[in-house]
């Protein structure tokens, strides 16, 4: 089920989209990738924090966060769905710029890079986001 998860979109929300998520985590200990928490009370509700580098990264939907490669517009009720899009753009803006005001680091990675495929390239990414801090990402 999980290499559907990765592969199938429709398997990237609700308990299919924790059970992916509980996979990556997986995969970052894999690589040596330590120190990170979940479902932290923290602005934004980040999926994974590593609050020792203070490192927010988000795991962001396609659709409810308007990918500009696989965000298809509703053709039903277009102008609500403009809107909540805009929105949801406008939070993460929002989040970003408190926790970033707050001294954090913020990543954010589209559900789109989360492919056994761009494993290595998102776990850089990562890396590259603990900017001096990187060597603490490492264990």
């Amino acid at each position: 089920m999980l290499r559907d998860a990765l592969i199938d979109p429709r398997y990237r929300s609700g308990e299919h989209g924790r059970a992916l998520l509980g996979y990556h985590g997986v995969a970052l200990r894999r690589r040596g990738i330590t120190g990170w928490r979940r479902n932290q009370a923290l602005f934004g509700r980040p999926d994974f924090v590593f609050p020792h580098i203070k490192l927010a990264v988000f795991v962001d939907g396609c659709f409810w966060h308007a990918c500009p490669t696989h965000c298809n517009m509703p053709v039903q009720n277009r102008r609500f769905w403009k809107r909540k899009l805009d929105a949801n753009r406008r939070r993460d803006r929002l989040v970003r710029r408190t926790l970033e005001s707050r001294g954090w680091r913020v990543l954010r990675v589209w559900e789109h890079e989360l492919s056994l495929r761009n494993q290595g390239r998102l776990l850089r990414r990562m890396q590259r986001g603990a900017g001096s801090g990187q060597s603490k990402l490492m264990a």
